[in-house]
């Protein structure tokens, strides 16, 4: 049986359920999809067929099974994935009927592309990084793993973004900026300068603020 697990029940990881929906629509990849979560009652309260059957620590990969994350934290993210694939978890790429992948962008294991997200000429995107609904990343952008670009954003072309970084909703980052390993950039920023690691940034134009 080939089977889509969600890692995390939340909202986000409910989100992921819906596009997963709208993907089996168009071609039916898998039998089940079903989450795991370190609460096994999270689901409880809505109206869903879709269970969690196992704590993400508990959770033994087995044959036919493919993972993508619902977890919205970057740090959590990629520390839960690293975790799970030393036991062997197999990642896939969910990526939703009205996202738009150029031939010749790159994208690594894990990847969430959320509806109308675009990932444009030669792009390059690490592991377990999400794009959420309406962004963009330009032309030549790098993404490093984990990064969680939120809706609405737009990373322009040749932008250079390292691991672990959080962008806001509705956040503008000009061409050719870099953005170090852990920043954080709030939401509606325009990111006119390079942005150091593990500093947050807010504003247009963008300003350290942590």
């Amino acid at each position: 049986m080939k089977r889509l697990i969600i890692i995390g029940a939340g909202g986000f990881g409910r989100e992921i359920l819906t596009w997963a929906k709208d993907i089996q629509k168009e071609n039916n990849l898998w039998e089940e999809i079903c989450f795991i979560d370190d609460n096994l009652d999270d689901l409880n309260r809505f109206n869903l067929d879709n269970k969690v059957f196992s704590t993400i620590e508990e959770y033994e990969p087995q044959k036919g099974e493919y993972l993508i994350c619902g977890i919205g934290s970057v740090t959590d993210k990629v520390r839960i994935c690293s975790q799970l694939l030393k036991k062997g978890a197999k990642f896939t790429n969910l990526i939703h009927p009205t996202a738009i992948v150029a031939e010749n962008a790159v994208l690594g294991i894990g990847a969430i592309l959320c509806p109308y997200s675009i990932v444009s000429n030669n792009a390059i995107m690490g592991d377990f990084v999400t794009l959420d609904s309406f962004s963009i990343i330009g032309h030549d952008a790098k993404i490093g793993n984990g990064c969680m670009v939120a809706g609405h954003s737009n990373i322009m072309g040749n932008v250079n973004i390292e691991d672990s970084v959080y962008v806001g909703g509705g956040v503008t980052v000009l061409p050719q900026i870099r953005i170090q390993k852990n920043a954080t950039i709030g939401a509606g920023s325009v990111v006119i300068r390079n942005v150091k690691e593990n500093t947050t940034v807010f504003g247009n134009p963008a300003v350290k603020v942590y």
